[in-house]
């Protein structure tokens, strides 16, 4: 029970706490794919890595700060950032060599996705480490 709250509470803190109204779910099947499939992985996209990896996204949240967030005075939040809070149909996989999370997000700021968690940094740069 101990090591649930501790994961409920990194899983808490690692998601981004955007007051913005502005955010859609992308649920269809085709929203998905066009979304993955235009993320960049080396010289595939986040969709080919995800499915070497046997992972299948359920949906995705995109956001943006709206101008509350960007005076907030914490610099975390830019105008024009995006943020893509990603779930996962699978549940945490322990067997691999970096620790999938069933959620994760990313940052798209001035044209480059960033990771914004352990397992986004792993999906993106093959890091098995938090984002610098």
């Amino acid at each position: 029970m101990k090591r649930v709250a501790m994961v409920a509470a990194l899983l808490a803190l690692s998601t981004q706490a955007i007051a913005s109204k502005n955010f859609r779910e992308i649920k269809s099947t085709k929203g998905i794919y066009d979304l993955i499939g235009s993320i960049p992985v080396g010289d595939e996209s986040l969709g080919y890595a995800l499915n070497r990896l046997g992972l299948t996204v359920k949906y995705i949240v995109v956001s943006e700060p709206d101008n509350s967030d960007i005076n907030d005075g914490s610099f975390m939040y830019q105008r024009g950032d995006k943020f893509f809070d990603f779930t996962l149909n699978e549940p945490i996989e322990r067997n691999r060599s970096c620790e999938i999370w069933s959620s994760f997000s990313l940052k798209l700021r001035k044209g480059r996705y960033l990771p914004e968690s352990r397992t986004a940094n792993f999906l993106l740069n093959q890091k098995c480490a938090a984002p610098d």
